[in-house]
């Protein structure tokens, strides 16, 4: 006896288990094609989405998989992926809502600033181009530059080539020759 749940006899009972295990091996064998025969297909970009890639020379510090594609501060995709093109340069790939952009041509502006007041790095659509360039669609790749970095990482490496070097010898004498601006001492403390 297996269970005191299960009635019937023992051969009962192990007809009713391999039957009950034969069926979740086959549900559990179902659900795993259809995962890898569907997915792909739910997975396409449809006409509401636009994904295309970018070959840039420099990708802005913080930029990597996940990171969102912002227009006018509100979030209009993300980055779907970053690789290195065939001739060496580093690619990025977007995929963004059309709707939310409205139509991006060749020549769209874009840069890398945060995202928020904490400094999470985002791509930053700036204009939607010229419509002379040609009207981008889902699996373009176009070469182009951003327009500047402005990330809280670049930030502070140019701020710390600022500072680096301004105490130098001149300045601790002047800050020396300076004077004492303390504020004097009662007696009796």
């Amino acid at each position: 006896m297996y269970s005191g749940f299960l009635t019937g006899s023992d051969a009962a009972q192990d007809r009713l288990l391999a039957r009950a295990g034969f069926i979740g091996v086959a549900a559990l064998v179902l659900a795993v094609v259809l995962t890898l025969v569907l997915r792909p297909v739910f997975d396409q970009p449809g006409a509401d989405r636009l994904v295309f890639s970018i070959d840039t020379p420099v990708i802005g510090v913080g930029v990597e998989k996940g990171t969102p594609v912002m227009l006018r501060g509100v979030q209009v995709g993300t980055v779907e992926d970053i690789s290195i093109s065939g001739d060496g340069m580093p690619r990025i790939e977007l995929d963004v809502e059309r709707n939310g952009v409205g139509p991006l041509y060749e020549d769209f502006g874009f840069d890398f600033r945060p995202q928020n007041y904490f400094g999470v790095t985002a791509v930053n659509i700036l204009d939607s181009g010229s419509s002379e360039t040609g009207r981008l669609a889902t699996g373009s790749t176009i070469r182009r530059a951003a327009a500047r970095d402005y990330t809280m990482g670049t930030m502070i490496e140019f701020g710390s080539q600022l500072v680096d070097g301004t105490m130098q010898q001149p300045m601790m004498d002047a800050i020396t020759r300076s004077p004492s601006r303390t504020p004097r001492r009662w007696s009796r403390w």
